[in-house]
């Protein structure tokens, strides 16, 4: 294959072992040179969504926030229909390293929404030609900027195969 998508298993497995299990697999099936891009979810995203949407009030909510910060594992042990599955939550300073565990190298990683995710009426200035161009002009002042990748609830990390 010339490219590889993955955009959902990699915050699908908790396991770091079947994280870099699935990397490993889209590295064996893309042609040498090949384009491997992966979705992934930051580990500060629970946070900034809880503070952003007022879940931080829900009882237990801080507890679970802390945990998702500090290990990057969000737990729903009772599958609550309203929270997100159990999931892996990556901090944007621990993706190269799964990549290479994977023998990949990591070109590139990018914040899908970048801080515009926080607006509250972001689809109201998306849907405004003049606002779309200054919220688009303004995230891609910092869509690869490490210290503020995190700060998308969304992140896509690019790769290469190997050329063996």
């Amino acid at each position: 294959m010339d490219a590889v998508l993955e955009l959902g298993p990699l915050y699908h497995l908790p396991a770091q072992k079947d994280r870099i299990g699935a990397l490993s697999e889209a590295a064996r099936v893309t042609k040498p040179g090949g384009l491997i891009v992966v979705a992934l979810i930051s580990r500060f995203a629970s946070l900034l969504d809880g503070l952003r949407l007022g879940f931080i009030d829900r009882p237990g909510a801080v507890a679970a926030i802390k945990a998702d910060v500090q290990t990057g594992e969000h737990r729903n042990p009772d599958r609550h229909p309203v929270l997100f599955t159990t999931a892996y939550f990556h901090h944007p300073d621990e993706v190269a390293n799964e990549f290479e565990l994977a023998r990949l190298a990591l070109d590139q990683l990018i914040a899908i929404e970048g801080p515009a995710w926080l607006f509250p009426d972001l689809q109201e200035r998306l849907d405004d030609p003049d606002r779309r161009n200054r919220v688009l002009e303004a995230v891609r002042l910092v869509e690869t900027e490490p210290r503020m990748v995190g700060v998308s609830a969304h992140l896509l990390a690019i790769a290469r195969s190997p050329t063996r």
